[in-house]
């Protein structure tokens, strides 16, 4: 090997130089030395030796500053450089079979960049076209290449299915986005080059909660998003153990938990994508109830009314001034209470379950007499629209 080596040098020394040739390229893109080197030769950069073949047979990491950047093609036998750099910029000599060839290269300009915004779960598509020679780099790395019209896209796991290529337009695209493939792309192609920056966020929506109510304080709660590829989960909040899940959410984009009668603990309904969370939290208590609405009250002849019509585990009541002389409970609504009014004063209707209050008063001047005489006893009618066909 070594002789071999110093013949070449030696060779290198005596063997005449052709005309020097002048290369222009653009920073970020790729030179060839069309100077076919396929059994023995070197590339020289400076004088320095940065490539050499020996038996068909390359050694291209010789030179630090070209690491991973010089190529040679044993089908050609020409030496390439990719993602140029200003740097690279000097004369570089290709010696072999007793000849030489020297280029003059100027790598001149910036890279044309652009920043690209896209959500993950989405598809980004890169719009500098390759059509016959290029290729397309993630942090310096080659994810895509195009030789001959062909593409090679399944060089990188991490995009393995999801990065393409367009035959028509020349354009790589990848899909299914996710968050850890923001970073810079560089597509390179007939000696030109477009560096890319994409930032993949996350967009989540907080999830929303529903209460299906059966009475008695027992409810189904119904969390969902309108988010998809997620993960939703109930949490229990006093010992924050997940009471259920579900996976990727398609048909079904809800998740149900029974709450029963007794529970008091607080819940969290968490939607998670792509490890970015948000969540509601419920209390069971006031979740699984419905807040009563405002009572209504009415009198007319010797009869006063009070009523209320929505809510669950009412208790209805009836108070002359601050002392209240009826009630009714009932875990379900239209609720009534009836009776007759033998004082006069100002009266309140009181709604309330666990979780709203509402009263309504009236001021009542006119009292009963004769048949209406009340005796320490109240004649109270109670009206509950679920049971009148029971009753009646």
């Amino acid at each position: 090997m070594k002789k071999v080596l110093k013949i070449l040098h030696i060779l290198s020394l005596f063997v005449p130089f052709v005309v020097g040739e002048n290369l222009n390229e653009t920073a970020g893109g790729t030179v060839s030395f069309p100077h076919s080197v396929k059994k023995e030769g070197v590339l020289k950069y400076e004088n320095e030796t940065i490539g050499q073949i020996i038996d068909g047979q390359s050694q291209t990491n010789l030179s630090e500053h070209f690491a991973g950047r010089l190529l040679w093609n044993s089908s050609t036998g020409y030496f390439s450089i990719t993602d140029l750099k200003p740097e690279d910029s000097g004369e570089y000599r290709v010696h072999t079979n007793g000849s030489s060839s020297s280029y003059n290269l100027t790598v001149s300009g910036e890279f044309s960049m652009t920043d690209i915004n896209r959500t993950a779960g989405g598809t980004v598509s890169f719009p500098h076209s390759v059509k016959k020679e290029g290729v397309l780099k993630y942090e310096n790395e080659t994810i895509g290449r195009v030789t001959d019209g062909q593409s090679q896209t399944n060089l990188s796991e991490q995009f393995a299915g999801r990065l393409l290529w367009n035959s028509s337009t020349g354009c790589f695209r990848i899909t299914a986005l996710k968050p850890e493939d923001s970073g810079e792309y560089r597509v390179h192609s007939h000696g030109t080059s477009r560096v890319y920056t994409l930032t993949v966020s996350v967009a989540i929506s907080k999830p929303t909660t529903k209460a299906y109510r059966y009475g008695n304080g027992t409810c189904i709660a119904l969390c969902y998003t309108k988010d998809w590829n997620h993960r939703l989960r109930w949490v229990r909040m006093s010992d924050n153990q997940t009471m259920a899940q579900l996976y990727n959410p398609s048909e079904k984009p809800w998740l149900g938990l029974l709450l029963n009668g007794e529970d008091k603990d607080r819940y969290k309904c968490v939607v998670e994508r792509y490890g970015v969370e948000k969540f509601t939290i419920i209390q069971k208590k006031t979740f699984c109830n419905t807040p009563v609405s405002k009572p209504k009250i009415e009198f007319s002849g010797c009869h006063l009314r009070c009523s209320v019509e929505n809510g669950t585990d009412v208790t209805l009541s009836l108070f002359l001034g601050n002392k209240m002389f009826v009630y009714i409970t009932d875990p379900s609504t239209p609720l009534t209470l009836s009776v007759i009014v033998e004082k006069r004063g100002i009266f309140r209707c009181e709604a309330k379950n666990h979780v709203s209050n509402e009263t309504l008063s009236i001021k009542v001047d006119a009292i009963c007499s004769g048949n209406y005489h009340l005796k320490k006893s109240f004649l109270v009618v109670f009206t509950l629209l679920s049971l009148s066909t029971v009753l009646f």
